[in-house]
């Protein structure tokens, strides 16, 4: 079974493909349009994936006219629309003031901001409104479709010591249920980096 995991920026989805590829048996690639070669077409990625194999792909307000709606989606959206809100404009604040973003992804290396950060509050608006109206939107376009929604609050570890991250076993077991393959604990080398103090 091929799938698509569907959602959009600072949902968590690094950590979400990571719990999916620590499965023996599934396997998520990243953001279509970051694949190499580079594909011409989100169809010519999904036509060469394999079993058990999915990959990401950001929901937007026009983008939805070329996917195959019929392959199962595994939804991950973000309950908190302020934080993810957050979390948008300390991104581009970092590529505004020359910070390097691919830090954030890196294992085991701390990144550390400023004490203070300021943000602008037109644009932390204009964000927020666009992380509300996109869930709506993925919520609203796929709700005939054979789904299955994850909220990343709810995927985060509810206790996590050092740098293993294990999904917490009920989403766990829903994610291993709705892709058809035995239930494995999944875990991911991962750790919450780029903490803030004050904004």
């Amino acid at each position: 079974m091929k799938f698509i995991l569907l959602s959009f920026q600072r949902t968590g989805t690094h950590l979400f493909r990571r719990y999916i590829r620590s499965h023996s048996q599934l396997d998520c690639l990243t953001e279509w349009y970051f694949i190499e070669p580079e594909p011409e077409s989100l169809m010519e990625v999904i036509n060469n994936l394999k079993d058990y194999q999915g990959v990401t792909v950001f929901g937007k307000q026009d983008g939805y006219d070329d996917m195959p709606m019929e392959l199962p989606l595994v939804i991950l959206l973000r309950k908190n629309k302020f934080e993810q809100a957050l979390s948008h404009c300390l991104m581009n604040w970092r590529w505004e003031f020359g910070d390097n973003i691919e830090d954030h992804f890196l294992d085991y290396k701390e990144v550390q901001f400023m004490d203070k950060v300021e943000i602008d509050l037109i644009d932390f608006k204009k964000t927020y409104k666009y992380c509300v109206n996109n869930t709506e939107e993925i919520l609203n376009r796929t709700k005939n479709c054979s789904r299955e929604i994850f909220w990343y609050e709810d995927i985060i570890p509810k206790n996590q010591e050092g740098w293993i991250a294990n999904m917490p076993e009920e989403e766990n077991k829903r994610l291993c249920n709705f892709l058809g393959v035995e239930y494995e604990p999944l875990s991911a080398i991962s750790k919450k980096v780029g903490r803030y103090n004050t904004v």
